[in-house]
Order: C-alpha cells, then structure tokens, then sequence
C-alpha cells in the first residue's frame, strides 16, 4: 500500500512583534513561542464526494488555528456503504501537521468496478496521538458517486421465414449492480402480427444483478404467401434498475421463401380482331409491382406485315396476378395461312424467381378472295378492248383462270373476236389484263354485248366462276373532218363544223358561255380572254390576284402567259402552260426495309426549304406527303426541314433541280426518312373554334401530333370545370367519360402523323348556378400519354386559359398561350389558331390567308404547320406566310381553321410583347383584316398583373421534391393529377414550401397554389 502526503509546510518558530498605542511608543512586547496557549486547536477531518472514475480521493485534515507544536495523527479507514477493496482500498496511515501549518491531505485510492452502482460511502477516521488539540479523535466521509449505469440495447436481426423463431438478444453495457427488470412488447411495421408473427406483450422479464444479457424468443410464422422482405420491432421499457436509458427498441427483419414465376400466356386471334391480347401472369399474388419488358421476335407472321413490333413494360401491380399487353394485329387483306410469332418477356423490376419467358401469338386468316371481271362498254372504233381480270384481295398463291367468250347480240366475228386463254394473276397481285379485238364495221348499228367468263382452275378464290358484259357503241362515223362525212363542208375540219350528239351539222358555236359578250368561237380563234397575256377585252368575273406583281387588281394585264382570274401563286391558273415544276413527296420508312411505296408512311405538314442562290421560299407538304413548287428558270436546290432533324436521317439530304428554259419541265425527288435513335415525342394543343359565350355552345379543336421517331399508342384526357360548362358532343366518341374528365384511346400514330377531334361544351347563362358571365375565365387541360420516355414531356399537356365574351369576329387570330406569359419562356413556340368563316351570301371558291411575320419577334425559320381544316398550299417568301385553300368552295356560313406554332426570338426581353394577325381573301374581294392577337412576356412579380403569378417554381420537371417560393405568404396548396382528381391539399403561412413528389408515379401533375394576392396553377412533371 502507497500513501502520499501531500507537502508539509515547516513553520519556524518566531517572535510576534507589535506596537501598542500606549504613550510609549519605543516598547515592544515579545510573545515566547513556548509560552502556553490561550485557545487548543480543533482537529477535522473534511467530508469529500469524489467519482468512482477518479481513481483517488483526496481527504483534507485540518486544525482550526495554527499550533506551535507537530500534531501527530493515525488515520485509518472504515466501510460504510462502500467496501474495501470493492470499492476503495483501505488505509492506514501515520500522518503529522507540522508546527505552524493547518493541516495536510490524505490521498485514498478508489477502485472503479464499472459495474452500475448508487452512491456509496466509507469513514476516514483519525486518532491524534500527540499535539495540544482540544480533541482527540476526528471522522470525516468520502461519498463515492454513482457510475457506470448500464446502457441497455436491444439487438436487431434478419432471419428466414422458415426459421419459426426469432431469438432477441436484450443486453446490458455493463453490469449492475441492481436487478434490472423490463417489459417487452412488438409493433407492426410491414410485418403484421398475427399473419406474420406472434405477437409479444410481457412484463417483469428480470437480468439479475451482475449479469448482461438475457435471449428472448418471438415466434414467426412461415406462410405461403410470396412477400417481399417485412419487419417489425421490438420495443423493451426498463420498469426498474439503474439503466441510464429507460427504453429501446430493436427491429426483426423477415425475409420471404416464398417464389413467384412470371408467364407469358399463348393468344390465338383473327386478323381482323385489331390486337392481340397477351397475357403476362406471376403465379400468385405478389406485394410488390412486377415489371417485364415485353419484345416481340417474328416466326412466320413478320413485322410490319402482320403485326405492329411492341416493345413495351407491362407493369403488375401489388398483389394481382396478370396484366394483358396489347399488340396491334394488322389486317393486311392478304389470303394467307396461319401464322405466329413470339412474346417474349424479361423480368426487369419485383421478386420473381424467373426471369425469362415467352409465349406464342397465332394469327388464324380473316381474308376471302373472289374473282371479279367489271362490266365495260367500248367503241366500235377502240380496234379492241382491255379486261381487267381481278381478285379482290392479295393472296400469297397463284390464281389460275380460264378465259372464254359468248355471244349475246354482238357476234364473233363480226363485232369482237372469239376468245379462249388461260391467265395466271401471280401471287401478291392482283389482276391480270385480256385483250379482246373489237371490229369496227362502218355500218350504223344499235347497242350490243357479249359475255366474258372466267373459271379458277387453281388458287383460293371463294367463287369458281366470274361473268361480265361487254358492251359495244357505235361510233357513227361523223364529224371527223374527212371529206365524205355527214358534215364534211368540203374543207378541213374548224368549230364551224359543230355537230350535236345526233350527229346533226349545226355550224358555228355562237353561244357565249362566259357572259362577257364575246362568242367562245371568237374567243379561241381570235386569241381573246383566255390566250392573250393583255386581253383588252375584260373577262367580267375572272378578275383576281397577281401573285408575280403581289397585287390585288380588276385587270389581266401582268405579261406572264398566266391569266389573272384564276391566278393565286404560279402555275395556278388552269390555263396557265408557261412553267416549270419541282415535286415529289416527303415518306417515312416505318421498318426499315427502305422506302418501297409498300408499307410506307406519308409526311405531312412537314416544311421544305427552296433555294435559288439568293433567296429562300418555303412550301410545306399536304396531307399525303406530297409537295409541288411552280417555278421558271434557274437553279433550285430542295431541302426538308424537319422540326426535330436529330431524330431523323433523310436521303437525299437535299436535290438539286436546274431549268435552263421554262417548259413545262418536271423535276421529281422523292425523299426516304429514316430513324435515328429512338426518340418518342408526342405534342398536344387546345384551340377555341366557337368562343365561350353564356349560355351558348363553345367549340374546341383538340390537335395532337407525333413529333418524334416512333410509332405511339397511348389515350387522350380533357378535362373542364363540369360546374360551369356541360359536355355536349365530340366529333370522336370518347371511350371513357366522368365528372369534368374525358378520355379517348389511340393506336398506331406515326411519326409526322397529325390527328384532331372537335370538342362541344355548353357554357352556363347568367341565370345558371354558378353562372358565367362575360370576362370570367374557363381553364381546360388537355394531355396526351405516354409521358414516361417522350424526350420533351413539358408539350405532352397543354392548358388553355379562355375569357368568356359576349359576341366575336369569327374571322380572327388567337394565341393559345394567351395574353401574357412568363418571361422564362422566350425563345420558345408560341401557337396561334386562326379561324375564317364564309360570311358572305355565296360560296368562296378560292381562300388566301397571309402572314406577315415581325423577323424582330419571331424566327420565321421555326414555323411549323401543325393542322389545318382543309387541304392547303402554305408558301413562306421572306416574311411573307400565305396559306392558299385553292378550289376549297366553303359554303355559306362554312368555317375553316388554320393551326401553326412559331418560336419567339431568344433576343427579346422580360416585358417586350410580341404580335401577330392575318388578311383573308375571300375569292377576289378585298381582304378581312383580323384582331392583332398580342403577348407579353411579363415579368410575373410584376403586381400590376391580377394573378399571382410571383413565384417560383423549380425543378421542373422533378425527380422528387419541388420548392415553391413566393413573395406573398402561401395559404395552401393543391395537387392534381391529370384526370383531375385532387391528391393532397394543405395549409400553409410562409412564403416558401418544399412538397415530396417521390411517392407520386411518374407522369404529369397540377399544382394548385394560393396566396392572398391571387391563385397559380403549374403544371409540373415527374420524371
């Protein structure tokens, strides 16, 4: 045993000297060191609390006055509460405070057991074995503080299912020094008691003093049912004991041995059923979504001949067993036997135990063949006549016919010649021709027949047998201008030798056919109206629009072979034979097999560019892909310009026409698209036709395109307020409907390919409940899937914000986007509807509708037509846009539609505000100028607009979270899918809010916000 003193301060003895107030001053007393005290000192022994991790304690022994003599002490430990040598170590010790100090320390060690104690004590007593102190004995404490309460721990595990039990492991950090007594209970996570386990609740469980642990066992219950991993916890509260925490929980982590398997199903289908319904089946029911890609591989049945190629994921949800993968079967008319192909389906996301499987589709044939011959008529003076032989479908075998002819009252040989052949119409064709020589006879003769039969000898034809007539007229032999005819005048042939449908000589034709006063024979012979660039004589109702001069005007006198009373662009005008001609057509090869005009896809709409050397004019293709361009000489090369050039490749890239004279020559290029990478892209648009009024029919154009690479399937949803405005009807049936929502399925869209319906809602009167009045505002949304995968979703759904009026121009233009949007969007497109309507009192035969186009607000190098009412020759000449509806003859009260977008120049700034309007001409009136339909790009903190649009939406789209930050404090917020059904709806007092998308599929939402100044709605994408 080591005992430490602590120093000893050595006191000399000396004199104590002071002066005294006494008159004399010069005497000092002198106190002897010996002399006997007065006052004998006190002993103490100081009470000390020391922590059992200090290791030591120091206890102070202490006179209460200094003595002039050592005092010698025995000082000696003695337990209490606290033991030697668990606690501490016992002492014994010889101690002396030296003459002239108070007291010296006595150093004890003390034993850190770690084992969780409460406080505990010992004595430190002294005995003074000589001194002069008052007292004799002296006895202080050390109180030992508590240390090392345990910390209690609960373990958490993961086992099989089939293990039956769980083994929890409760544990302490040390050991106490108490008996620690706790309960232990269970509480459901995925795991639910009792179909997953059993549930545990039990009290005064007890780790006895000194001991650490104590294993616990839960039952677990080995079901059938295919799961995922689950678990529950296990949560221990400490009733009694030292612990220094009074509770803690563990989780038991159960993992399934149950196995799921994936299956394709086999589907047999008519061709003519249009899909094929294949089912993708797991063998029981699952909680978590499975996820297979679905690819199709050809067996005989191949693509695109028999069936559209998918490649698709078929999405199970939780807990059901099947989903079905539609496959478009294509009806191709074509007599052939039966055939399949292969689905095949790889699991990509679940817990499956396969991850492959395939079924088969067979395709049993839905094409009859028949064997058609056509009634014909001939003339006598034909010299013979051609028969078609056909079958009314394609087949994959060779038809074998005979062919035979019979009298009826024209006879072989005098009017026709007897035939009697075998043809064959070869396999994936369809007709093949007989000749029959006609004899003409020069005698005047009434109507006669004969009969052409044919017989299948080989093939698949449903009928054996198939009749025609032949019938032969007479040609009469008159009006020929050979001398000896009926009307021979003795001179060649002029159209003063007119005869009538009798064969009748009637001299010349006097009648004037055109009201101009004029006689047609004059006309023609005497280069008047139609054959003279400069016709001094006006053609009254043939004044029209100079399109070389870009004048209107009453005169045909512009020099350029072209009459002016038809003449809208060049080469239109039907008398017109002094031009040249670029065309061809724009085809999407949809299987890669090259553009074979087989099982091609046509481009319409779609914009090529014409260069001359010094400027370029665009033109635009119809409805079928085709484009034409008149033009004189020169040398012109023909570019398409596709709005997404990336997705696509293009041969040629472009051609080159050269014209060294006007001639009437024909350039023809052709131009094959193919794809490059796979880029889907769908786009959708609302457009008002009839405007909003209370109490009236509004009419909408719902405009969808295909913008990307791909060949889409997928539905349509429109949705309005059914509060305010009632669904009437649509020009396309809606396959499902409820309340404010509408939806509508489609299939096949190819690339380029545009499609529209009309849409007839009826808005409230003033008198309804809630009643519309003028300047309120009606919100619709439209959105077109898939938007999962489509390389620009933000154009999958588009809003329209419409204000109620009480009358209209029909003859206008309207931005879609509106009057003002947000300043982050320049640069992008802008779409505009332009509406006419015939107002007059007699058909408009030919409508021109220009554009000027502002090149400071607007590249007019990214317009793009995305529909129209009727088929259209769209011309872009520097800024000029004229949309030419040539022969359209819209009837009184008829109406047509124009539908282009066109990006912004990224150039303009926050608050600039852009315009657009339109001239129509109605045949050879002046034009109707419409409204100028103006936008700004506002800068939304802006207050001088009504709706708070001064915040900030971002990121969008999103892959989780989206912040909205305002500058007005946010009341509360909405969120609203696309069919228009609330999700989440909460209240709020800041200005700033961050909402948590994850759990939301991906797809498009609305978020509703609303603050004191007024209510924003935001699309918003979850990628």
């Amino acid at each position: 045993m080591k005992i430490q003193l602590l120093g000893v301060l050595v006191v000399l003895a000396c004199s104590l000297t002071y002066a005294t107030n006494k008159p004399d001053s010069s005497k000092t007393i002198t106190i002897n060191s010996k002399t006997t005290n007065a006052y004998m000192p006190v002993l103490t022994v100081t009470s000390v609390f020391v922590e059992e991790s200090n290791g030591s304690a120091s206890v102070p022994i202490q006179l209460d006055v200094i003595d002039t003599v050592d005092t010698t002490i025995t000082i000696t430990t003695v337990d209490n509460t606290a033991t030697s040598p668990d606690d501490y170590t016992t002492t014994i010790v010889n101690a002396t405070i030296p003459a002239g100090q108070l007291g010296i320390s006595v150093t004890i060690p003390i034993t850190d057991d770690f084992i969780g104690e409460p406080s505990e004590n010992f004595f430190v007593n002294a005995t003074i074995t000589s001194g002069n102190t008052a007292n004799t004995t002296a006895s202080g404490t050390v109180t030992i503080g508590p240390n090392n309460f345990p910390s209690l721990n609960i373990q958490s595990i993961s086992i099989q299912e089939s293990a039956g039990v769980a083994n929890i492991t409760i544990a302490l950090s040390n050991p106490s020094s108490q008996n620690t007594v706790f309960d232990i209970a269970t509480q459901n996570n995925t795991a639910v008691a009792p179909v997953d386990y059993t549930p545990v609740n039990e009290t005064g469980i007890v780790i006895a003093s000194g001991m650490t642990n104590f294993m616990y066992s839960i039952p677990i219950i080995d079901d059938s049912t295919v799961e995922t991993v689950e678990d529950f916890d296990v949560i221990v509260t400490v009733t009694s004991g030292n612990t220094s925490n009074n509770w803690d929980s563990g989780t038991v982590t159960i993992i399934d041995n149950d196995d799921s398997v994936m299956s394709v199903g086999d589907v047999t289908v008519s061709e003519n059923a249009g899909t094929a319904l294949v089912p993708v089946i797991i063998s029981g029911p699952n909680p978590v979504e499975t996820t297979v890609q679905i690819t199709t591989t050809d067996n005989t049945a191949i693509t695109p001949d028999d069936y559209t190629p998918t490649t698709v994921t078929a999405t199970i949800p939780p807990f059901q067993t099947s989903v079905d993968v539609v496959i478009p079967i294509i009806d191709d008319n074509l007599s052939e036997p039966t055939e399949d192909f292969t689905v095949n389906g790889v699991v990509t996301s679940g817990n499956i135990l396969n991850t492959t499987d395939s079924g088969t589709v067979t395709i049993t044939d839905d094409d009859q063949i028949t064997l058609i011959i056509n009634d014909i008529s001939v003339s006598e003076d034909a010299g013979s006549i051609t028969v078609p032989i056909t079958i009314d479908g394609l087949t994959i075998f060779d038809t074998g016919i005979n062919i035979t002819t019979t009298d009826n009252t024209a006879v072989a040989p005098n009017d026709y010649t007897t035939v009697m052949t075998s043809v064959t119409i070869p396999g994936l064709q369809s007709s093949v021709n007989v000749t029959i020589p006609i004899i003409d006879d020069d005698v005047f003769e009434v109507i006669e027949t004969f009969t052409i039969q044919g017989t299948v000898t080989t093939g698949n034809t449903i009928n054996v047998n198939a009749f025609a007539t032949i019938t032969i007229t007479d040609d009469g032999s008159c009006g020929s201008g050979v001398v000896g005819d009926p009307c021979d005048d003795g001179n060649s042939a002029t159209l003063f030798d007119f005869i009538d449908e009798n064969c009748n000589c009637i001299g010349e034709a006097v009648a004037d056919v055109d009201g101009d006063g004029i006689p047609n024979g004059e006309e023609v012979l005497n280069g008047t109206d139609y054959n003279n660039p400069c016709d001094p004589i006006q053609n009254i109702g043939y004044t029209g629009y100079d399109a070389d001069n870009s004048v209107w005007q009453n005169a045909n006198c512009d020099n350029d072979d072209i009459n002016n009373a038809l003449e809208v662009i060049l080469g239109s005008d039907p008398y017109d034979t002094n031009f040249n001609t670029i065309q061809g057509s724009i085809v999407y090869d949809v299987n890669g097999d090259g553009c074979n005009g087989m099982d091609d896809t046509v481009f319409s709409f779609t914009r090529l560019d014409i260069n001359d050397g010094s400027n370029t004019t665009s033109i635009y293709t119809n409805d079928a892909g085709l484009y034409t361009y008149i033009t004189t000489t020169g040398n012109y090369t023909v570019t398409p310009n596709l709005e997404n050039p990336t997705f696509f490749n293009v041969t040629p890239a472009n051609a080159t026409a050269n014209f060294s004279t006007t001639n009437n020559s024909v350039f023809n290029q052709d131009f094959c698209v193919t794809n490059s990478g796979t880029n889907p892209d769908v786009e959708i648009t609302i457009s008002p036709i009839e405007f909003a009024r209370p109490g009236f029919d509004a009419v909408y154009l719902i405009t969808y395109n295909n913008n990307g690479n791909q060949i889409v399937s997928g539905d349509i949803t429109f949705t309005y307020d059914d509060t305010v405005t009632s669904f009437v009807s649509s020009t396309q049936t809606p396959d499902s409907q409820s309340s404010g929502v509408l939806q509508w399925n489609y299939t096949n869209l190819t690339p380029f390919e545009n499609r529209d319906f009309y849409i007839t809602l009826n808005v409230n009167s003033p008198m309804a409940t809630p009643p519309v009045n003028i300047n309120d505002e009606l919100t619709y949304t439209a959105t077109i899937n898939p938007v999962a995968g489509d390389v620009s979703p933000e154009d999958n759904m588009f809003e329209l914000e419409q204000t109620v009026v009480g009358s209209y121009d029909p003859n206008d233009i309207t931005c879609l986007e509106g009057n003002v949007v947000d300043a982050d969007k320049i640069g992008e497109y802008l779409h505009y509807i332009i509406n006419f309507e015939n107002t007059g009192t007699f058909f408009a035969e030919n409508i021109v509708v220009e554009m000027d186009i502002d090149p400071t607000e607007f590249d007019i190098n990214t317009l793009r037509l995305l529909g129209s009412s009727h088929d259209a020759n769209v011309t872009i000449n520097g800024t000029m846009v004229r949309f030419i509806f040539q022969s359209i003859f819209l009837p009184v009260d008829g109406q047509g539609n124009i539908l282009i977008k066109i990006k912004s120049q990224n150039t303009l700034a926050p608050n600039d505000t852009v315009s657009n309007d339109a001239r129509i001409f109605f045949d050879y009136n002046f034009p109707i100028q419409t409204n100028i339909a103006s936008t700004t790009y506002a800068v939304l903190n802006n207050p001088t607009f009504d709706v708070e649009t001064s915040m900030n939406i971002y990121p969008n789209p999103t892959k989780n979270t989206i912040h909205i930050e305002a500058t007005h404090t946010i009341q509360n917020i909405e969120i609203y899918d696309v069919q228009g059904r609330l999700l989440a709806k909460e209240s709020y007092t800041t200005q700033n809010v961050t909402l948590n998308l994850s759990n939301q599929a991906k797809g498009i939402y609305f978020v509703k916000i609303k603050t004191a100044k007024g209510v924003k709605t935001q699309k918003v994408v979850k990628m």
